[in-house]
């Protein structure tokens, strides 16, 4: 268990460009404090993405070679409310919400694609095999896109039936079969098989252990355990696969392992989580130990 104010905090070094640039310019990249770290994911190579939109920056951390790289702007256009991240080899896709679009551009910040019809307001991304998945609140709607940005199918509409959504949110996937949608004004987090069908849905809005009262980010780890922030309850729930509530840990608080206002969250291949734990302007790691048996 940890916690992360900036990049030099994760493990990030200071490139002799960027040495250069702090003499010249009086700053101190990679020790800029996170302001509202808000949207997280994690790659199959432990690579780290990371929004900002507290300061509008979208952010990329190697753990193994500890290189940071951080983006205010894409083709001129800067990021106004960066709230959702998705990596697919070496394409980063940027929901921001302020500007209606989605952002593909490469990692050395070589734009790609922009994808603004028929989105208003995308607050969602999630990669489900060959397919970019985006939530969109003021549609209550999903979107299926290509990787090039085409798109595919558009699944929902409002409502509170199954197949239907009140403002959606945060995404997640295990990559091939199943989508999780946070259903956020719905309080529930629906499951969708591979071609966006209804599986089935688990949560209510509550204050007991397995309901919810402002949900955020959602994810799986590898033994398909969801978990979900709460941002008013300040934790995470876990589930099994059913949806059955098995724990929660947090608290409101500043100490680690405690929370204010959660959003992201994204855990990799070796079942390390990680937290957007935005209103403390951190990031929190956590790691899930598997059970020993009796």
């Amino acid at each position: 268990m940890g916690q992360a104010t900036n990049a030099r905090e994760l493990g990030a070094k200071t490139s002799l460009w960027d040495k250069t640039v702090n003499m010249l310019t009086g700053s101190r990249r990679g020790k800029e404090l996170w302001q509202r770290p808000t949207g997280i994911c994690v790659d199959e190579n432990g690579v780290l993405g990371l929004t900002d939109t507290g300061t509008g920056r979208v952010m990329l951390y190697d753990p193994f070679s500890r290189k940071f790289t951080s983006w205010h702007s894409i083709n001129k256009q800067p990021f106004q409310l960066p709230v959702a991240i998705a990596l697919h080899g070496n394409c980063v896709f940027v929901a921001d919400s302020a500007r209606g679009e989605v952002i593909a551009f490469n990692r050395r910040g070589r734009h790609v694609f922009t994808i603004a019809d028929p989105l208003l307001r995308p607050t969602g991304l999630a990669l489900l095999g060959d397919r970019l998945i985006v939530s969109d609140a003021l549609h209550h709607q999903l979107f299926s896109f290509n990787l090039e940005g085409i798109l595919l199918d558009t699944v929902g509409a409002r409502g509170s039936t199954a197949g239907t959504f009140n403002f959606p949110t945060h995404l997640a996937s295990n990559g091939h079969d199943r989508l999780y949608v946070n259903d956020a004004m719905n309080f529930r987090i629906q499951v969708l098989d591979e071609n966006l069908k209804a599986i089935t849905h688990f949560g209510k809005v509550g204050q007991a252990s397995g309901q919810f009262s402002r949900p955020k980010g959602v994810a799986t780890d590898t033994d398909g355990h969801i978990y979900v922030a709460d941002a008013l309850f300040d934790n995470v729930q876990i589930f099994d696969t059913n949806g059955r509530f098995l724990m929660h840990w947090g608290e409101a608080g500043q100490k680690v392992g405690k929370f204010w206002m959660p959003a992201g969250i994204a855990i990799d291949r070796q079942n390390c989580i990680y937290v957007a734990d935005t209103y403390n302007q951190r990031i929190q790691m956590f790691k899930y130990r598997e059970p020993t048996g009796p």
